[in-house]
């Protein structure tokens, strides 16, 4: 896949299908429009962000990106894009709706366009997609827009999964992402606490990701050599009268090979974060913990826990 920053770098495609949007998090609607995308006879193209638009215009209901900023695009790579477009949201958000869409076109002969029925674009975000259906004749482009798509009674956006990460509700992010939500950092130091009542943990820098809800979770850790079983915590720490939030991940399986960077597949909250008395409270109840997350991981094996996604590449 080239992945180019400018419109202008593309070489000129004669009748290309080309989809515009956000696409954080790759959730399942969003898998059913790029899928339709790829199943044209045509050359295809992807237009997306450096960052979703939520954070550069600091909405109250953006709480961080779903996935890592640079596996969005090795996913639009390994779904099958010949050309990707990472726009800068800062060089164009001056642009208005017209002058967005003619960018666009400027190497494009007839194109395609396939956006979602809550497309907007342009300054102020003008552009709509009346404007699109006004301007198809007028600028020469057809298109196609794709309507929402739905889990029961609910829109599947990226806005309720970052609402469904935020409360911890993993089954929920599971059925509109079609697999778990992953966390990507960086590993740091940590104080070793875990050492010393035989819970030790890989310690993760929190990033721009939108962070799940203070608690225990079952989830396969990302390192070096592979995925492994593994119980996290984020929180506090308030037994050991922690300040700053945590993410921290125990293997279960031994000691993994850690490089810089790790990942965690958060699968289930097996429980509230809870103060304990002592050290020796908080053992008993890790011990507790670590059985339930084993039975929970028996169930959500690796591959059903990823879907298709597992390839370390993506992630790290």
């Amino acid at each position: 896949m080239k992945v180019v920053t400018h419109i202008e770098d593309l070489p000129v495609l004669s009748q290309p299908v080309v989809t515009i949007g956000n696409f954080d998090g790759v959730h399942i609607g969003h898998q059913k429009l790029l899928k339709w995308v790829l199943g044209r006879k045509a050359s295809h193209v992807v237009i997306s962000f450096d960052k979703p638009t939520g954070f550069w215009l600091g909405r109250p209901e953006y709480r961080g990106e779903i996935l890592p900023l640079e596996t969005k695009w090795r996913i639009f790579d390994r779904l099958g894009f010949e050309y990707a477009v990472r726009l800068s949201f800062q060089e164009i958000q001056s642009l208005s709706a017209v002058e967005f869409l003619l960018q666009i076109l400027h190497r494009m002969r007839e194109p395609l366009l396939v956006v979602g029925e809550d497309f907007q674009f342009g300054r102020d975000r003008t552009g709509n997609i009346s404007l699109l259906r006004e301007w198809e004749k007028k600028y020469d482009f057809r298109l196609r827009v794709f309507p929402f798509v739905r889990k029961g009674k609910e829109v599947v956006s990226s806005t309720a999964v970052r609402h469904a990460v935020a409360e911890g509700n993993m089954e929920k992010v599971f059925r509109l992402l079609g697999r778990a939500f992953v966390y990507q950092g960086e590993v740091i130091e940590g104080d070793r606490i875990g050492r010393k009542i035989g819970f030790p943990t890989i310690n993760i820098r929190l990033g721009t990701q939108v962070l799940p809800a203070e608690g225990v979770y079952a989830t396969w850790t990302l390192t070096d050599d592979g995925w492994h079983p593994s119980m996290s915590y984020v929180g506090y720490r308030p037994t050991v009268e922690g300040k700053d939030l945590r993410l921290e991940s125990h293997v279960l399986s031994g000691v993994p090979q850690v490089g810089k960077i790790v990942a965690c597949a958060f699968v289930k909250k097996i429980r509230e974060e809870k103060t304990f008395h002592n050290l020796e409270e908080l053992q008993k109840a890790l011990y507790n913990d670590r059985v339930k997350v084993l039975w929970t991981l028996r169930r959500y094996n690796l591959k059903k826990t990823m879907n298709g996604l597992e390839d370390r590449r993506l992630w790290l």
